[in-house]
């Protein structure tokens, strides 16, 4: 029965991974993962992380474009009394995107009907909480818990080489609708804050678990051409949609190491890997 039940959350997760913020990760991990490599079966201890997360199709309100931002780095935090966690990240993050801006308080009178970005990797950082709320033990090896998850995730980016395709009817230079705009420089702010609580059944080795997120996803973006000084845009971004579920699962080894793959969707289409090891 137990090994049904994890059967059934990998495929659920295998399905919303092929339909589809933050990785949330599995609440469970300062639970099972038990047996620190240096602090042994102590309460307290270290982990760290490598982190790879893949975001697709995030919208934002008046963008539609193909929203893509790849970020690798790693976690280090501390495990306090076996079901709670304290961790910050730090990595880079790779933006691009090819989208169209729909609002009417830019610059000049002009529509921008299509910006291409691609950056180089940024810095990204982030801090987070991840706890235990209730754990209990179904049978031997097999155990059910709920968690939660508070983070906080940004990310500065720019382009100089932006091309963009606009209308402008009153500004100086006249821009064809046809012609590319190639001397655009592109920069984007973006703070993610997010809240998670999840499920997970753990089996043995395996982990499989279910949740649903909340997000505010909130930025500034820049629009500035080289040679029209006079066109100058800045802009509040705000998403669209800032709930969804999320579902993943982890395989741990001796209480002390763990992988973890998992997938998000609704507020974006995601899908993150983790390898995680406890000190």
């Amino acid at each position: 029965m137990k090994y049904r039940l994890c059967c059934i959350a990998l495929t659920i997760f295998i399905w919303i991974g092929s339909a589809a913020a933050t990785p949330v990760g599995n609440i469970a991990d300062p639970a099972y993962l038990s047996n620190g490599l240096f602090t042994y079966e102590r309460p307290y201890g270290v982990f760290a992380s490598l982190e790879a997360d893949f975001i697709s199709d995030r919208k934002y309100k008046d963008h539609s474009g193909d929203f893509n931002l790849d970020t690798y780095g790693a976690k280090i935090g501390a495990v306090l009394r076996d079901n709670m966690m304290l961790y910050g990240f730090l990595g880079t993050g790779r933006y691009s995107d090819s989208k169209k801006i729909n609002k009417y308080d830019l610059p000049g009178r002009i529509a921008i009907r299509q910006i291409r970005i691609k950056t180089d990797p940024e810095p990204v950082f982030g801090l987070g909480f991840k706890a235990v709320m209730y754990e209990h033990k179904v049978n031997e090896g097999v155990f059910l818990r709920i968690g939660m998850d508070a983070s906080y995730r940004k990310i500065k980016v720019q382009d100089e080489n932006a091309i963009m395709y606009a209308s402008v009817y009153m500004s100086q230079p006249f821009y064809r609708s046809g012609e590319p705009i190639t001397d655009t420089d592109y920069t984007l702010d973006i703070s993610d804050y997010q809240g998670a609580v999840a499920l997970s059944y753990q089996v043995d080795n395996f982990v499989p678990y279910v949740g649903f997120l909340i997000m505010e996803s909130r930025g500034h973006e820049s629009i500035a051409l080289s040679k029209d000084a006079s066109f100058n845009y800045n802009g509040d971004i705000l998403l669209e949609s800032n709930k969804g579920p999320f579902v993943g699962i982890n395989y741990c080894y001796s209480n002390r190491f763990s992988l973890n793959v998992e997938a998000r969707a609704r507020t974006e289409t995601a899908l993150s890997c983790q390898v995680l090891v406890r000190f």
